[in-house]
């Protein structure tokens, strides 16, 4: 919830209900091992990644900081644990929704190696992820899919060749 007052009044969020993701949702990801907590040295959490599968692609379903605790690497360590547990479990990428209009959602994914992938590639559980979020009532014209490879690429760079 607090990371949440991040978004008092870019009205990116009017209408969608504030209610955090729910203690079921977040035992059966500690149970699947799909959910990562950021805590200080007292222990309390001060951040959060929850992860899917969405059809192949592992999915990066939410990260959370504590704005107290921004700026400090913690999002850009969580999204790597993500990323790590997409490689360990043979995903060839990690697919994420995000908003393009704040600097700290899409940007931010940019710098970690994600890039927008057009609506042609999406794959048929990522429309359905889509249309949960029109359905939960968020401004889908401010947001894209994103994705990171976890594989590198076999493709060569143009014009180099084998000597």
């Amino acid at each position: 919830m607090a990371a949440a007052t991040r978004f008092e009044g870019t009205g990116l969020l009017d209408g969608v209900s504030d209610e955090p993701t729910d203690a079921e949702s977040l035992r059966d990801a500690v149970g699947d091992a799909r959910l990562w907590v950021a805590v200080d040295d007292d222990d309390p959490a001060v951040g959060f990644a929850l992860a899917r599968w969405c059809g192949d692609d592992a999915h990066l379903q939410e990260v959370d900081v504590v704005p107290e605790w921004g700026r400090r690497g913690i999002g850009r360590s969580l999204v790597s644990e993500v990323l790590a547990w997409a490689v360990a479990h043979d995903r060839a990428r990690l697919t994420l929704t995000t908003f393009t209009t704040v600097p700290w959602n899409a940007p931010f994914y940019e710098r970690l190696g994600f890039a927008v992938v057009p609506q042609a590639k999406w794959s048929e559980a990522l429309r359905e992820s889509w249309e949960h979020e029109r359905a939960m009532g968020l401004p889908m014209e401010q947001r894209v899919v994103m994705a990171a490879p976890t594989r590198p690429s076999l493709e060569r760079p143009r014009g180099t060749g084998v000597a």
